[in-house]
This record gives structure tokens, sequence and C-alpha cells, in this order.
């Protein structure tokens, strides 16, 4: 069984839906929720934490601790998750891998110079130099052992795969998920200005450990 974890901030027009679809997959039987507002509020059988503080969202890392099953799913507050899901991450899973539905290949000297590889372009798995978030899918162990705090807000992925040099990085091929509008607005982290420069140091630090 599967255990979803998600954080949020503010996006909470399609979150029921988010977590209807979650509810019905039949591989997944517990449900957490980091709300960074402090406001979102649920009649749905899942376990809501209302933060009166805006911390880094790498706490949905920590929550993994928590978790009743062994195999984690993390979802963004901007990705709907569509029927099946679940099976098709599963199809993929081992102990030992990192799946995600988008990942990066680098192609130059930048963390900007890359190729963006999707699970939609696939008909089959395809290991990249890096996953990103979104949506993934990992074994509960390898989250146990990081003090979260220190960990940049811009690229949790990245910071976490630094970390673990060992684990396959794979991107999955599947349809079943969308990507919502809410994804560029305000909020959305991958888009502040500040977090470029962080991007490009914890880049050089990743082609240490996988690029040299």
């Amino acid at each position: 069984m599967v255990s979803v974890i998600i954080s949020c901030w503010k996006r909470f027009n399609y979150m029921e839906e988010i977590l209807q679809t979650w509810i019905n997959e039949p591989e997944v039987n517990e449900i957490f929720v980091w709300d960074n507002s402090g406001k979102f509020k649920s009649d749905l059988p899942i376990v809501v934490f209302n933060s009166q503080k805006n911390i880094n969202p790498s706490v949905r890392y920590a929550i993994a601790s928590m978790c009743k099953n062994d195999t984690i799913i993390h979802c963004d507050d901007d990705v709907l998750p569509l029927t099946g899901i679940t099976f098709d991450l599963l199809t993929y899973f081992d102990k030992e891998s990192f799946l995600s539905v988008e990942g990066i290949d680098f192609i130059g000297n930048s963390y900007f110079d890359q190729k963006r590889v999707s699970s939609f372009d696939l008909d089959a798995p395809k290991t990249v130099e890096m996953v990103i978030g979104y949506l993934t899918m990992i074994n509960k162990k390898h989250l146990l052992k990081w003090d979260y705090s220190k960990f940049s807000k811009y690229q949790l992925e990245m910071e976490l795969q630094i970390r673990l040099p060992k684990i396959k990085r794979v991107v999955v091929p599947t349809k079943n998920y969308r990507e919502l509008g809410c994804g560029k607005d305000e909020f959305a982290l991958h888009l502040q200005e500040e977090g470029r420069a962080i991007k490009e140091e914890m880049y050089c630090r990743f082609k240490k450990v996988y690029m040299v």
C-alpha cells in the first residue's frame, strides 16, 4: 500500500478534487496534507496539518516518518492525479528508485541548460540525470535521515538526490495526471527570481556528485 503526502500554500480551488482522486486509488490507504497557510480544512478521511508559519516545503519529506507505509508519493498542490496513476508508478518502482513524471538531462554548464523529460512523451521508463517534483514515488527509508531545515525550498528534489548518489532516477511513462494552471501563479517557487542563484549553486554541487 501507498501513503500520499501533499504540501500546499493557499491553493485550495482544486484541493478537494485532488484529495478525492487519491482516496479513490485502490493502492492508497493514507493521505497527509501539510498546509503552510494554516487555513485549509477538509471533511475527507485524511490528516491535515495547519502551520501558522510558512516553513520550508521540504517538511513534506519529514512527514514520511509518520507514514505507515514504506512506499511514499509526494504530490504538489498544482497537480491533479487521474485514475491509475498509482498503478503506473508502482509498475516501475523498487526500493532503490526515485520515480517521477518529469526529469532533466543537463546539456550545458548551467542548471538552466537542460532538456526536460516528460512522462507524456515516453513509451518506456527513462533514466535521467535528475528527477524533479510535481509527482514522485520513493521508499520511506531514503527520507528518514536528513535535517530538512537545511534544505533549500527552491529545489527539494535536487537537494535530496545530492544526498542519495546511488539512487536510480527514473521518469515513468504515464498520462494519468494533469498539471493545473495555478502552477504559474504568484506562489510558484520555481518562478521566483531569488531562487535562480540558489539553483545554480546547487547544480554545481550536483555536478560534482554525478557528472565528473
